[in-house]
């Protein structure tokens, strides 16, 4: 098949998914028996914008360094509460992948301010959500996830999510784009920037947007992103007094390699 044929078979893919799914939203329409097809969706904000220099939307401070070989993660909290027995969060589960980016997931039992490690060595975090909690239901302090000398990801005191902005596709899998959304509540004009990073590659700038307070979106937008591939947003502030606040969203669907091509070649 010809590249351009190809591409229009990823089209009518993403339009398919568009118009199958009702709320791309919601995850749980995942078949948790059927690993060939998954929903996928990573969010993030930041408080603090650089102005001039773009920076990862997270709520970790720092950008993501993706050059890591891997690390096990450190989680702690600068309260006490967050542990069992507390009104905080009391487990999380990390779903993340390992060095040769195939995914493996683990529940960490907090305690507090105390560092608990991982018993895995995670190259890449894609989601850590909590488990269990306390009369809170909710983060009661600042719970830091690091590893390999820098943050990877952070609960705010009062969030259920650790807000990570990236994914990373696994070994394997294919992903097929379909959203991309920002909002920004605060004057000021600024840009966001769509990124990939295929492992070994370097990182390639799909579209940049120069925003002003806003809330939009892309649909249905083919982007197709194959096995190793990084997801990144970015933003940076270009004019605007005081702090500028932005979030990020993004969607799409992750098939396995073995269906993508199947679709493919129909």
């Amino acid at each position: 098949m010809s590249g351009y044929n190809k591409k229009i078979s990823l089209e009518k893919i993403a339009n398919e998914i568009k118009q199958r799914i009702p709320n791309q939203y919601v995850a749980s329409f995942n078949d948790p028996n059927d690993d060939s097809y998954k929903v996928i969706n990573f969010t993030a904000y930041n408080n603090d914008v650089n102005t001039g220099t773009f920076m990862d939307i997270n709520t970790s401070g720092n950008n993501f360094d993706y050059d890591t070989a891997g690390s096990v993660l450190s989680i702690v909290s600068d309260s006490a509460q967050d542990a069992p027995g507390g009104s905080g969060l009391s487990s999380l589960f990390l779903d993340g992948l390992d060095t040769d980016y195939n995914q493996i997931t683990e529940v960490v039992v907090t305690s507090g301010i105390t560092a608990v490690v991982t018993s895995n060595t995670f190259l890449r975090l894609n989601y850590c959500f909590p488990l269990s909690s306390g009369s809170n239901n909710k983060a009661t302090g600042n719970i830091d996830i690091t590893g390999d000398g820098f943050s990877w990801g952070k609960f705010i005191i009062g969030e259920t999510n650790a807000h990570l902005g990236r994914y990373t596709v696994p070994a394997g899998k294919s992903f097929v784009g379909t959203v991309a959304a920002w909002h920004s509540d605060k004057t000021g004009e600024y840009e966001i920037s769509f990124v990939t990073r295929v492992a070994g590659l370097t990182e390639i700038e799909g579209a940049r947007l120069i925003l002003f307070q806003s809330t939009g979106e892309f649909r249905g937008f083919p982007t197709t992103s194959p096995e190793k591939t990084d997801l990144i947003m970015r933003v940076s502030k270009i004019t605007g007094s005081g702090v500028l606040y932005v979030a990020g969203y993004g969607s799409g669907v992750q098939f396995d390699n073995v269906l993508m091509n199947e679709l493919i070649n129909r």
